[in-house]
């Protein structure tokens, strides 16, 4: 009965036999008769009944239950029971606890266990190809992690649920044990809350710097929730259009046109906001007022997206990679007590992270903030779930495919990644093949325990690609060069590009080997993007190319995509064909060729510096200066200045003070005059107070006003301090209210620079001497009324009030 029940489970593509056919054979085997032959003799029957499971021994004159179209499990199940008393039989039953395991997982799991694997076709969810005859499918499901599921939604009950505050966790493992795979547990009753998941995915290779990964991550956002027809991707992610109108209208309502300062760094934000408010003009500002501001708003925007009816969960993968400028944002995002709704997961390698790592400190504060933080341990699978993993695979019986699965667990130490691609790799080498005879996998166990031993996933998958096509193997080493994601049509340019090495000359040759590399798992497709579904995938792929041969191969692609065009034709590729020209740099003997590198490298550093992305424009412009000629202050004089006076604003800003004397000292030492100086003098200034280095900012600053002839008193006290007092209300007792705004704006580039100067040095000096600090002001007031007004004359203004309250 509990057979006929599974068959009847059985789902209608298997084409089961009626009732009437699956009786009439069982009688005529039962009997020995063939439909109506003569009854066979002696030890017939066993052999009829071992032939209707698909035994070899099949009498001419009977037919394999496979063959009527039995689902395999159920005929090997059948098979199984007739072999219970053959000791000699490895697949026999030896408990009736197995015989009831078996037909309950085939009334439970039917169309795994009641589809055979030839008639399967469908994608792949774990990467490779899609099902069919001779292809391994794995399920999209997770093993051995109940535990932590139900963690993971306690979590998710308190945060999203109840309508809590913030909360982070932190998911540690070694590479390949599913820490993605488990967070990505939480993505379907995410969506049924209305909620998002923002992916933040750190690379080791640097292809792409940390912050920019983050706001990547919400730029994706911005284009799903945007409702811009073709822009949205259809994903699980996205309950209802109602939903987002609220998200949309929450963030137009918060940033409002000050949602400008954030587009130059997230794109699509330009859809949520409305193009009419994208159209206004901010206040300029630099340096790190620039990146404050971005801050601020950007928490604004986080703000706006994350509420109870749209919770949101910001999860950073591999995290070990991120450096302390993306930590530290994610930080501060945390420890906002005005956000609520979100859940900050972090996902990383703990044996990669050094008690010094940034990360530690980061979360170190996090407690201060009165923000729990939630720890997961992922280890290997258990032998137990490694069997139910393969048999999964293999839709198999596990008492059937513990041996095999005993195998790779003994070779993989139940590491899931490994598995899956030892799994793909003895398939592969035609150890592991599917058998259309008796449509069930079949494995070789001597062959496979006498396989080399690979002593990681990394290792595993590089000693199988060496494996593969010459031409498959070049479009893996082209594609791993931009780390673990490219742009198809950049990928497709580039083969064809470099027939010599691809052999690929026309479009749809390359197309079918972009194809076949999906199919096989070793890259997926995201949008029009092509991707590695690991980084150990993306490691192995890079590890193809010969240490000694990876900078010219990046300076070719670089070359490649950059071609003759100008700054203004490569548009948004400017920063890939950088990236790209900055990783064989060293190779570059022409000086022209160096000094065009070193112009790239500078439009793409004040690009980036325009979005407040400092720390990736502090890279490009760095490099700038690396890839200059000997004599460039003397052959490119101007470009060599902007490069090194751009380079230490970039440093300043990221407070990397330490890295701006290798910058003003050449400027200091070479330039030609005066007012070439002045921006790198502003910028030692700053770094100067900012280190708590008060003193040696007026110090320095005093020269530097000296030598704009402005002058001051020595060790000024309250009389100097009056005196200039007197001076600055009598410029000013014959102008009204209104004329000073409407005054002429300052044109003496001099006296500019001399306002801009005291600008600086009145918040030093408010911590050296505050008559000096009073005398300043006074000093920009005067020059504002005289020579025109700037940006810097309203703080003077506002300050002297002030001052007149305290001490007039």
């Amino acid at each position: 009965a509990p057979v006929a029940a599974a068959a009847a489970a059985a789902p209608a593509a298997v084409a089961a036999p009626s009732p009437e056919e699956f009786n009439s054979t069982r009688d005529e085997n039962l009997s020995g008769r063939d439909g109506g032959g003569e009854e066979d003799p002696g030890g017939a029957k066993r052999r009829s009944l071992s032939g209707m499971c698909g035994d070899d021994s099949i009498s001419p004159g009977y037919t394999p239950l496979r063959d009527i179209g039995f689902p395999t499990s159920l005929c090997i199940c059948v098979s199984s029971l007739l072999d219970a008393s053959d000791v000699s039989c490895a697949d026999r039953y030896i408990s009736i606890g197995e015989v009831e395991d078996d037909l309950k997982r085939m009334l439970n799991q039917p169309d795994r266990y009641l589809w055979d694997p030839a008639r399967v076709a469908g994608s792949n969810s774990g990467g490779g190809g899609g099902g069919g005859e001779g292809r391994l499918v794995f399920p999209d499901k997770l093993y051995g992690r109940d535990q932590h599921v139900r963690e993971l939604l306690k979590i998710f009950q308190r945060v999203i649920v109840a309508g809590g505050q913030r909360e982070f966790v932190k998911i540690t493992g070694f590479a390949g044990t599913g820490k993605t795979t488990l967070i990505n547990q939480l993505r379907e009753p995410l969506a049924a809350k209305g909620g998002n998941f923002v992916t933040a995915k750190f690379e080791k290779l640097g292809h792409v710097q940390p912050m920019q990964v983050i706001f990547n991550a919400f730029d994706e956002y911005c284009r799903d929730i945007s409702g811009i027809e073709g822009c949205s991707r259809k994903t699980p992610e996205i309950p209802n259009l109602t939903c987002y109108c609220t998200v949309r209208e929450s963030v137009r309502k918060t940033l409002g046109s000050n949602g400008t300062v954030l587009t130059d760094l997230i794109p699509n934000l330009r859809h949520v906001i409305g193009e009419e408010l994208t159209e206004s003009q901010n206040v300029a500002v630099e340096g790190i007022e620039a990146s404050n501001r971005f801050i601020y708003f950007f928490r604004l925007l986080v703000r706006a997206i994350a509420s109870p009816s749209s919770p949101v969960i910001l999860f950073l993968d591999d995290a070990q990679w991120a450096d302390s400028a993306a930590l530290e944002l994610v930080s501060t995002l945390a420890s906002d007590a005005e956000l609520k709704c979100m859940i900050f997961v972090a996902a990383y390698r703990e044996e990669e992270i050094a008690p010094e790592h940034p990360l530690n400190a980061e979360m170190a504060k996090l407690p201060l903030s009165g923000i729990p933080i939630n720890s997961i341990g992922t280890g290997n699978l258990a032998v137990a779930d490694q069997i139910t993993f393969v048999s999964d695979v293999l839709r198999l019986s596990p008492r059937i495919s513990r041996p095999l699965a005993d195998l790779v667990h003994a070779k993989t130490t139940g590491n899931s990644l490994f598995a899956v691609q030892l799994l793909r790799s003895i398939n592969e080498e035609g150890l592991l093949r599917y058998s259309a005879r008796t449509r069930r996998w079949e494995w070789d166990v001597d062959a496979i325990q006498a396989r080399p031993v690979d002593d990681s996933v990394v290792g595993l998958l590089t000693r199988k690609m060496l494996n593969l096509d010459d031409r498959m193997q070049w479009m893996l080493k082209v594609a791993s060069c931009f780390g673990s994601q490219c742009e198809r049509n950049v990928l497709t340019q580039l083969l064809q590009s470099g027939q010599k090495q691809s052999g690929l000359s026309t479009k749809a040759a390359t197309d079918t080997f972009l194809n076949v590399a999906v199919r096989e798992g070793l890259m997926a497709e995201v949008g029009t993007s092509l991707k590695f579904p690991h980084d150990q995938i993306e490691q192995a792929a890079y590890s193809l190319i010969p240490t000694e041969q990876r900078q010219a191969l990046h300076l070719s692609i670089g070359r490649t995509l950059w071609g003759d065009m100008s700054v203004e034709s490569l548009g948004d590729r400017l920063e890939l064909v950088v990236n790209q020209l900055n990783r064989g740099a060293t190779l570059i003997t022409d000086p022209n060729e160096r000094t065009r590198v070193a112009e790239l490298c500078l439009s793409a550093g004040k690009k980036t510096m325009s979005s407040s992305a400092f720390l990736l424009a502090s890279t490009y412009l760095r490099q700038g200066i690396l890839t200059l000629n000997d004599d460039s202050w003397t052959s490119n004089y101007e470009l060599s200045l902007e490069l090194h006076s751009s380079c230490a604003e970039a440093q300043y800003a990221t407070g990397n003070h330490a890295g701006i004397s290798p910058s003003v000292k050449p400027i200091m030492r070479n330039g030609r005059c005066l007012h070439d100086k002045l921006r790198a003098y502003y910028t030692l200034l700053n770094s100067l107070g900012a280190k708590g280095q008060q003193a040696d900012a007026i110090k320095c600053g005093m020269e530097l006003l000296l030598a704009l002839e402005e002058t001051f008193p020595d060790g000024p006290d309250k009389n100097d301090a009056m005196l200039e007092f007197q001076k600055t209300q009598g410029m000013l007792k014959n102008l009204s209210i209104n004329e000073i705004p409407s005054g002429n704006v300052i044109l003496d580039q001099q006296k500019y620079a001399a306002v801009k100067t005291l600008f600086i040095l009145v918040r030093h000096a408010h911590m050296v001497n505050q008559m000096l600090m009073s005398i300043m002001i006074c000093r920009i007031v005067q020059l504002s009324v005289i020579y025109g007004v700037s940006k810097e004359s309203s703080f003077a203004f506002a300050s002297y009030g002030f001052l007149l309250s305290k001490y007039v």
